[in-house]
């Protein structure tokens, strides 16, 4: 087959998808001994917890950590055959080739009705996965990918079920927004933002409404999800424990004004960090188009929650699931350029993402570039010290510390200090193969219990919610020991 053959106008998307597939798959592959962070650990941590018995599905609440089971269950058969670290890296790998496809088959949903012709889908692919937001998401261990790939299918699934009716459309919009639900808690918000794109339908709703077996399927499925959701909410669901999150969002519930402003903050660094140069042509043609209002309108209903969500500051991956919508308002207004400014604005947009890209998903690149901290770590666009997709630089650190506790005389005493998220690195690093077997790992929170820590074991600050320095003081104090650096976040009792 001739290469003229392989990327013939109407595969280039496909083309697109596989190229964007298998540079992902490469870094993946390049970094799966890299220790994973955050939330991750927490992925990682439920799926060992499945396979060893501790955690059960059956279990009410069947999540600590507020997390749905998703993700986890889907890294289970890897966790088992690779070792905590590397399985959830290689089942994120797997989300994100979900999320290609699922943005190929969005843009052959929908790029026609935004004046795009099918040569161009291709593009559309490329300019939504061709940025280190997407790119870091095959190999970080988070679920957002499968998030992504659920919120893109149950747009397709609703919108071939408002337009086509058939009870297979019903069915697999169920799916897709359960699935989005169980990835991420997040996903419950999805049918309310899916009856904003309806009020564009009303005449297709009313068909619906005359065909009564359409009408029981849809009611019946409606009501087993709110009854899931319902369930969640009261901790009865293990799949979707709502109920923790819950408590939490009705406690930040009259502050959530102060929240709008870092978020919108934020949402402009997510923007720029994966549109850069060619946000400025948002919306500037496509969005005098009647047939993609929906798709707009549906999702600025879900971007708007989450500016009014109180962790949206640090967390810009929220909004990668939108990004081949925003991509379908920008690229009928970058075709309708001249051709040089075309070039000059495609070549823009491309160069400045590769760059970030290979900063961000490759260690010997981001050692090498000495703006990465200053450029975007520390942008005040994001109000805070580093953006929460683009952690290469922590990833880089833990990996020197294990390096320095691997070192360490044989049996040495190793305490793991962790404030986020707590127990979750214990037991990780150790049965990925980073930390060596024969080291005496133990585990101590941040208030101090019966144990004492005697002098000579070594210490290493995971990580924490507050500053790295004010953490270790306030773990010594409340743990009455005295402590020295030896290196990175390692630190020996005196």
């Amino acid at each position: 087959m001739s290469i003229g053959r392989v990327v013939r106008p109407e595969r280039r998307d496909v083309f697109a998808g596989v190229a964007i597939t298998a540079l992902g798959l490469a870094i993946t592959f390049s970094n799966i001994r890299l220790p994973i962070m955050r939330n991750a650990l927490v992925y990682a941590k439920m799926s060992v917890r499945l396979l060893d018995g501790t955690l059960r599905v059956s279990d009410i609440p069947s999540s600590p950590y507020g997390k749905g089971l998703g993700f986890p269950l889907l890294a289970l058969p890897f966790v088992g055959a690779f070792g905590p670290n590397a399985g959830v890296q290689i089942a994120s790998a797997i989300c994100t080739v979900l999320f290609v496809a699922a943005t190929v088959m969005f843009f052959r949903r929908f790029g026609e009705r935004a004046g795009l012709n099918r040569a161009s889908f291709g593009l559309g692919v490329v300019l939504v996965c061709w940025n280190p937001l997407v790119m870091y998401q095959f190999w970080s261990g988070y679920a957002d990918s499968l998030f992504s790939a659920a919120f893109l299918a149950a747009l397709v699934a609703f919108d071939k079920l408002i337009t086509e009716r058939t009870v297979r459309a019903a069915l697999l919009y169920v799916v897709a927004v359960y699935a989005s639900m169980i990835a991420k808690n997040i996903g419950v918000i999805l049918p309310l933002t899916h009856v904003l794109y309806a009020a564009f339908f009303l005449s297709d709703v009313k068909q619906i409404l005359r065909n009564r077996k359409l009408v029981a399927v849809v009611v019946l499925l409606a009501a087993a999800l709110a009854v899931a959701v319902q369930l969640g909410r009261m901790g009865l669901n293990p799949t979707l424990p709502l109920n923790a999150q819950e408590k939490e969002f009705s406690a930040n519930l009259g502050v959530i004004i102060s929240f709008i402003r870092p978020n919108a903050k934020a949402f402009g660094g997510f923007l720029l960090l994966s549109l850069n140069v060619s946000v400025g042509l948002l919306f500037t043609r496509s969005s005098r188009r009647r047939e993609v209002l929906p798709l707009y309108l549906a999702s600025a209903g879900y971007c708007a929650t989450m500016l009014a969500f109180y962790n949206s500051w640090f967390n810009i991956r929220f909004y990668f699931c939108v990004l081949p919508v925003l991509v379908l308002g920008v690229l009928p207004s970058l075709l309708a350029l001249a051709p040089r400014a075309r070039t000059v604005a495609l070549a823009l947009t491309l160069g400045v993402n590769a760059v970030l890209v290979a900063t961000y998903n490759l260690p010997a690149v981001y050692a090498s570039m000495p703006f990465s901290r200053q450029a975007l770590e520390q942008n005040p666009l994001a109000q805070n010290p580093t953006f929460d997709n683009l952690r290469m630089g922590e990833h880089l650190n833990a990996k020197a510390d294990l390096d320095c506790l691997n070192q360490l005389p044989p049996h040495a005493t190793v305490v793991l200090a962790a404030e986020y998220y707590q127990d979750a690195v214990f037991g990780i690093y150790d049965k990925g193969g980073l930390l060596r077997p024969d080291l005496d790992v133990r585990f101590a929170r941040l208030k101090a219990g019966q144990e004492r820590i005697e002098p000579g074991t070594h210490i290493w600050f995971v990580l924490g919610d507050r500053p790295h320095d004010a953490f270790v003081q306030a773990f010594c104090e409340n743990w009455g020991i005295q402590v020295e650096p030896v290196a990175g976040h390692v630190y020996l009792v005196r």
